[in-house]
């Protein structure tokens, strides 16, 4: 599943840690928006062309700030390609 697909990710994150067993480690790969400055406002002008192109895809979602706001506690996070990509290991 890629979270920058789905409509709703924050009821998403919460039907994942309603259903997942107590400390469940859950991991996650998606792109997110970039920190860089000029990068991110890319990002955010792609986005709404992007969704029509590539099946309502999120260039520039901030998944991590959604994780934590749905209570999972964040393990570890690695970035990829400057920051694009992030893999991390979370557990509710």
């Amino acid at each position: 599943m890629f979270f920058c697909t789905i409509p709703e990710p924050e009821k998403a994150l919460q039907e994942i840690k309603r259903v997942a067993k107590p400390e469940a480690d859950i991991f996650l790969f998606e792109h997110v928006r970039m920190k860089h400055n000029l990068l991110g406002k890319m990002q955010d002008l792609l986005t709404p062309f992007w969704k029509k192109i590539c099946d309502g895809c999120h260039l520039n979602r901030d998944t991590l700030d959604m994780v934590k706001k749905a209570g999972m506690s964040i393990q570890k996070v690695e970035q990829h390609f400057k920051g694009l990509f992030f893999n991390d290991n979370m557990y509710q």
